[in-house]
């Protein structure tokens, strides 16, 4: 008795061990060959092990390889430390097919490597987990319930093709295709500040630095959109500790901007995104017009709302934005942007209580000058199209005062150079208040700005803005080479 125990135990430790071989072969043998098949992508495993009893398969030491002989597409280089189908249908592999509830990976890493100067970037993952999914080997065909799908993804890290930008993530999760879920990002510019330009090929740059908290969006059905060709989403949120961007202006773009709606027109497939919500409690937009003109203007709690952004035609897109600046002042902005022919826009904004010498970081190093004056609102509205704005401007302010920079770095050496002339002719000539006298009437300003190509969007509209406040205060003046 106890033999036929003993031999019965063999054959099933045999059975389990012959099965576990066999299907460890076969899965490391589809795999190569539907990879090369379909990729021309080399896969070689260090090891390759199946648990009949836990139903998992392993693979330990993935490297993966895939090369370019034509030349335009970069080499791809990829490694995985371990990878795990759980509860592995191990039937379905002898029909050249993997059905499996769970697919883990831990540690990998993939690399671009463009020739002739092709795009080049790294992704690297700490842990990658998928649920209900299954694969055919012999159409390299990802297989799943476009309802039921999850991923949970930790310490995502980035690089972009032209090595200059990087994203970095914490923790990002969608569970049973609902909302996605990211904490910790960080998006920021790789190269410093002031070299941004130059790595781009001494071209205008814009450099970002960007922490968010957290991510969230409403439910996405990433599969669907696929295969429709579609971008469909009704809402993103996303908040964090800080926000700075600099548009470095000291050099020509590589082509002409282009405007909001010319950039989502050059998408070749239908996209709309209901809402975008953002909050950061503290940002900066740094303006940099020449190599030593660089504006500073310090934000905080900022709050961005975006409403109906859309590729289809005749679509309006709203943009609301309301922050605190230096001080206790705080400016709200709305703009509206027309998908029509004449590519419409139109806005307004308001600022309050503004104490013009806490923003000698911004128009110092733009205007050559300390602005001290005591703003006690500012109120415009605009509205145009691609090539010119029309604007109606109205600033109440008393207690003006200009002082000339005569620092070494000035913008304008013929304002530095003579400093106290142009003291004494800006106190004497320059109206230090509006109204003039109390109880008569403000004076308010209309003009036309017209947009230059060399200029981003962001720009057109600051610059509008700026010119409104040059108008209030020196009639006839012009910003359109300010700083230039």
């Amino acid at each position: 008795m106890k033999r036929k125990t003993f031999v019965a135990i063999a054959i099933a430790v045999a059975i389990v061990a012959l099965v576990s071989v066999t299907v460890s072969r076969i899965a490391e043998k589809e795999i190569r060959m539907s990879m090369a098949r379909s990729s021309g992508a080399k896969v070689n495993a260090g090891k390759v092990h199946f648990s009949l009893l836990k139903g998992t398969l392993e693979m330990k030491d993935l490297e993966l390889t895939m090369q370019d002989s034509t030349g335009k597409f970069p080499d791809v280089h990829g490694t995985i430390e371990a990878l795990k189908l759980k509860k592995l249908r191990w039937i379905g592999l002898f029909q050249h097919q993997a059905v499996f509830s769970e697919l883990e990976v831990e540690n990998g890493a993939i690399g671009l490597n463009g020739t002739k100067g092709g795009p080049k970037g790294t992704a690297r993952i700490s842990h990658l987990s998928v649920r209900e999914t299954g694969y055919s080997f012999r159409d390299s065909v990802v297989m799943y319930n476009d309802s039921l799908y999850s991923f949970s993804i930790d310490s995502l890290d980035m690089t972009a093709p032209d090595g200059l930008s990087r994203i970095q993530i914490g923790h990002l999760e969608q569970a049973d295709a609902g909302p996605v879920k990211a904490q910790v990002l960080h998006l920021f510019s790789t190269a410093p500040m002031e070299k941004t330009a130059k790595r781009l090929g001494n071209l205008a740059a814009i450099w970002f630095n960007i922490k968010l908290d957290s991510l969230s969006t409403s439910p996405i059905h990433f599969s669907r959109m696929m295969a429709d060709k579609h971008v469909a989403i009704e809402s993103i949120r996303l908040s964090g500790p800080e926000a700075v961007i600099c548009q470095d202006d000291r050099l020509p773009p590589a082509s002409p901007y282009s405007t909001i709606q010319e950039f989502f027109n050059t998408w070749d497939f239908p996209m709309r995104i209901g809402q975008i919500n953002a909050r950061f409690d503290a940002g900066s937009f740094i303006w940099q017009t020449t190599h030593v003109n660089r504006g500073l203007l310090p934000l905080q709690n900022l709050k961005v709302t975006v409403n109906s952004i859309s590729n289809t035609p005749g679509n309006v897109m709203d943009v609301a934005l309301n922050t605190g600046l230096p001080g206790k002042s705080r400016m709200n902005f709305s703009l509206h942007i027309h998908n029509n022919h004449e590519e419409s826009t139109s806005g307004k904004y308001q600022i309050r209580n503004l104490d013009a010498s806490k923003m000698d970081g911004f128009f110092r190093p733009l205007f050559g000058a300390t602005v001290r004056a005591d703003i006690h609102r500012i109120d415009g509205q605009f509205q145009g199209n691609k090539n010119k704005l029309d604007t109606q401007f109205c600033m109440l302010y008393d207690n003006l005062e200009v002082h000339a920079w005569d620092d070494s770095s000035a913008p304008f050496r013929i304002v530095a150079d003579n400093t106290g002339i142009v003291n004494f002719l800006a106190n004497l000539l320059l109206p230090h208040a509006n109204p003039l006298q109390p109880g008569k009437e403000p004076k308010k300003v209309k003009y036309q700005s017209e947009r230059e190509v060399r200029h981003s969007y962001p720009e057109y509209i600051i610059r509008s803005m700026l010119s409104g406040a040059m108008h209030t205060v020196l009639p006839g003046s012009r910003i359109h080479e300010m700083g230039k």
